[in-house]
């Protein structure tokens, strides 16, 4: 097959070949798919059917261990109650297991289940064994009337030895026929296997030709183009003597001869027009000198420019470095650059004696000597230059530098006439590109002088703005401390007059023997609960202290949380009592255990629900707990939620609602009282806790708060000690949705 397509190859049309692959490639596919979709369908037939058998059986041996505890169910119900209403599963019981126990031999006298049917006899006889000698025997005796017989501890012991001897056959017969399931699941993985193996095989195969045929073919092809590739190439460089060789294929042999005719007429074209361009040589290279006044690219086009006129193929220049006093290569044409000697004192070789004496050179099929580094690259390989021309560069007395021409030809004197005229003009132009450099370089200088003062600028702008920032920060703070303290004199001062008014009233009662139990006991009570008040300002005060001072210690054990959310509710009862509120508890799920803090977390649900009931005027407050994915989290927490129907919060006050002594609205702390210190000790808790917070609420709707805290809490010991937390220290994700209940 190869050797028919090689031969083609030869001397074929190349659409031709290409229609043959193709043909022959398709051709391969379609085999290759017919065979894998033959073995996919037959594998797949094969294991479905495998699949619905093993799900039989394990169907019907189920359903025979779920008739068999019918049977025991019922006949044991019926002793029990004298009521032959229980004779209904046990009738019925025992057709089902008749049933399926001949479902079970169809099903093994058809397949392969070799360990279920060594099995099965087994548990046919423990099962009769049970029926004869205990099912039935029962049975008679309650349809005889022998109902004291039948309830015999005896007769019951036996019965229950030989279920239980079934039952051990029948756990037994599970298991194998599990075994049998799962042999037959891996034979059916393995014949996958198997043919997922051949068709890869086959597949590869016809990858490994197809690759084969491809490589030759684009082989041969790529070659041929290479030819026509290198040909236009150099046809483009401006070199119309190259041909094209006679090509393998029909069409590539065509165009070479197309491409030869064309190298011809466009080879005759430029030799008349070089013999034109001649006469303006000077006028161009003149004219290009002042076109730019990027040197670098004004010394590459002169060269460049000056050798396809003169029709050289080598040219250097060399400038002059005053300070080091040496002559420094700048550019090359047609030489190997890294083969050049890059720099030549005055006097050393052809430059530097150039240079020294500042008088042109001419050099006619120099030596190795004379030549030096200056080899030409050409097709053949390096080559010594056929002549050789240096030039000084001069304007006025300084020196400038050198400018060699060379050409694997004699060169013409018409050439180096040129050169002369043009090499004063190079230096002019050399001279005056020096000096715009040099002002460039200082107008560069002083542009990055600006640049970095506008810097300067910009990073004071960035500091102003910074301080203006930090400035409004410390005036929120300050005004937070302010309203606290204000919030704080206010809590403080309402308790205290009540215990002193409270006291003077006992007192005068003690002094004029005026004593009412009962309103001294209430007055008592009035002091006590405003004591507490305090006590809880004063607790909850040292908490932020004791966390923001970083000496909050974690306390893990495992905490019942259906005993805890109960603890926190009778604990708060009164107060939802006295607004006649309702208080309701939701448990999602099996959650009532978690590693954590309990001091803690009592602390965290008794500050949330009393501040919902304490914002909650009508409605009620759901306290609700489940298994959820916090926001912006991965795994599964345990979330508390604490839903009120009370007035909301607005979205603007939700940013800074868990700053510390930050409250809403003044009015509100009047007419609700508190000092905003118990959201605070809240959020920072919850992050004590490994937790995080999301608060869901709108005005006027009512407002939610749920705590999600890990399954198990786990501290490093050595961090046991907390570091000091600010109120950003655990993420809180805030909603406007309404909330229901």
């Amino acid at each position: 097959m190869q050797h028919l397509f090689s031969t083609h190859e030869r001397r074929g049309s190349l659409v031709k070949q290409i229609r043959t692959r193709l043909f022959f490639n398709m051709g391969l596919l379609l085999v290759v798919l017919i065979i894998h979709l033959s073995v996919s369908i037959l594998t797949s037939t094969l294991q479905h059917n495998a699949s619905i058998d093993s799900l039989t059986l394990r169907d019907d041996i189920n359903g025979l261990q779920s008739a068999m505890v019918d049977q025991e169910t019922g006949i044991r119900g019926y002793i029990a109650t004298d009521s032959p209403i229980f004779l209904e599963p046990f009738h019925a019981g025992r057709e089902t297991y008749l049933a399926k126990l001949i479902q079970v031999h169809e099903m093994l006298d058809t397949n392969d289940f070799g360990n279920t049917r060594a099995t099965l006899p087994e548990a046919e006889v423990q099962a009769n064994t049970w029926y004869q000698n205990y099912a039935r025997v029962q049975l008679a005796n309650m349809q005889n009337g022998h109902r004291a017989l039948a309830l015999q501890e005896n007769t019951i012991q036996q019965g229950k030895q030989l279920f239980d001897r079934y039952r051990l056959v029948a756990a037994h017969l599970q298991d194998e026929s599990r075994l049998d399931v799962e042999q037959q699941q891996r034979w059916m993985d393995t014949l996958n296997i198997i043919a997922t193996g051949i068709s890869l095989f086959l597949s590869f195969l016809v990858i490994l030709l197809l690759w084969r045929m491809f490589t030759r073919f684009a082989s041969a092809l790529y070659r041929q183009l290479a030819i026509l590739e290198d040909t236009s190439n150099r046809l483009g460089e401006g070199d119309f003597a190259t041909r094209v060789p006679e090509l393998e294929s029909l069409e590539l042999s065509q165009l070479g001869k197309t491409i030869n005719t064309m190298a011809e007429a466009l080879q005759k074209q430029s030799t008349a027009q070089k013999d034109r361009d001649v006469m303006e040589s000077v006028l161009q290279l003149n004219t290009l000198l002042t076109s730019t006044l990027d040197f670098d690219t004004l010394v590459t086009s002169f060269l460049d420019k000056a050798l396809t006129l003169l029709h050289l193929q080598l040219a250097a220049l060399y400038l002059y470095d005053v300070r080091e006093e040496r002559l420094v290569l700048v550019s090359a044409q047609g030489f190997d650059f890294a083969e050049l000697t890059r720099e030549f004192a005055l006097g050393e070789g052809m430059i530097g004696s150039t240079a020294l004496k500042r008088s042109p050179f001419y050099i006619r099929a120099p030596v190795p000597s004379e030549a030096g580094n200056f080899i030409a690259k050409t097709v053949l390989g390096k080559a010594l230059p056929g002549s050789m021309y240096h030039l000084p560069l001069i304007q006025g007395k300084d020196l400038l530098g050198v400018m060699v021409f060379g050409s694997l030809y004699s060169m013409t004197e018409q050439a180096r006439n040129i050169l002369n005229v043009v090499s004063s003009n190079l230096s002019t132009v050399i001279s005056h590109t020096k000096a715009y450099e040099r002002i460039q370089a200082q107008a560069d200088e002083l542009a990055a002088k600006n640049r970095d003062q506008e810097q300067m600028n910009a990073a004071l702008r960035i500091q102003r703005n910074e301080l203006r920032v930090l400035n409004s920060t410390l005036e929120e703070a300050n005004e937070a401390r302010t309203q606290f303290l204000s919030t704080m004199t206010h809590e403080l001062r309402t308790p205290l007059t009540a215990i002193l008014g409270f006291s003077q009233i006992i007192l005068r009662d003690l002094e004029y023997k005026q004593r009412d139990e009962q309103r001294s006991r209430d007055n008592i009570e009035r002091i006590i609960k405003n004591g507490n008040h305090l006590l809880d300002l004063i607790n909850d005060t040292l908490d932020l202290l004791k966390i923001e001072a970083g000496r909050m210690n974690v306390n893990i054990c495992a905490v019942q949380l259906s005993e805890l959310i109960s603890d926190v509710i009778e604990e708060i009862r009164p107060l939802a009592s006295e607004k006649k509120l309702p208080l309701r508890t939701h448990f999602a799920g099996d959650i009532d255990e978690i590693q954590s803090d309990p001091d803690k977390l009592h602390q965290i649900l008794l500050n949330l629900i009393s501040n919902a009931i304490k914002f909650t005027s009508q409605g009620e407050v759901c306290v609700s707990v489940m298994h959820q994915v916090p926001p912006e989290g991965e795994e599964q927490c345990v979330a508390i939620t604490v839903k009120d129907t009370g007035i909301g919060i607005a979205p603007e006050a939700q940013e800074h609602l868990f700053d510390a002594f930050y409250q809403g609205d003044s009015s509100i702390t009047r007419k609700y009282g508190g000092t905003g210190l118990g959201l605070s000790i809240v959020h920072q808790l919850t992050f004590l806790l490994g937790g995080t917070l999301e608060l869901v609420s709108s005005p006027g709707q009512g407002s939610a708060f749920t705590v999600y805290l890990p399954p198990v809490l786990v501290i490093d010991p050595s961090e046991q000690e907390t570091q000091g937390v600010g109120t950003e220290g655990v993420p809180v994700h805030h909603a406007s949705t309404p909330v229901g209940l």
